[in-house]
């Protein structure tokens, strides 16, 4: 059972992948051609591929879970070297997660204060 649990927050940038993706399917079903078609769904997939759903917080790790078909990233805590809020053009506050070894993570919850505050806390104690 996490001890704390957040959802994704959405922004008005998520919107262009489904966008792009239906205007390429309505291009491909209206010329008839099939290449739109196959990258319209493409553009579906990695949408969802990409796309966070929810953030679990554990006593030893961040659990972020994703739609279909990806599994979740399980972060150990132990292998965070620290946990910031940043404000991004478009979307707003992030939070920007350091790992000691790979590429840093940024994760778009719905209270991101929240989030960084209780990260923190579990990184401390």
């Amino acid at each position: 059972m996490p001890s704390y649990s957040n959802r994704y927050r959405f922004a008005l940038s998520d919107l262009s992948g489904p966008v792009f993706s239906a205007w390429l399917l309505i291009q491909g079903i209206t010329s008839g051609s099939l290449l739109p078609i196959v990258l319209g769904l493409a553009a579906v997939a990695f949408t969802l591929y990409k796309h966070h759903s929810r953030y679990d917080l554990f006593e030893d790790a961040l659990v972020i879970r994703y739609l279909v078909p990806r599994p979740a990233l399980v972060v150990y805590l132990r292998d965070i070297e620290s946990v910031q809020a940043a404000r991004q053009p478009i979307v707003g506050i992030v939070v920007v997660i350091e790992r000691k070894h790979g590429a840093k993570l940024v994760i778009r919850p719905g209270d991101s204060q929240e989030m960084e505050s209780r990260l923190n806390a579990a990184l401390s104690a």
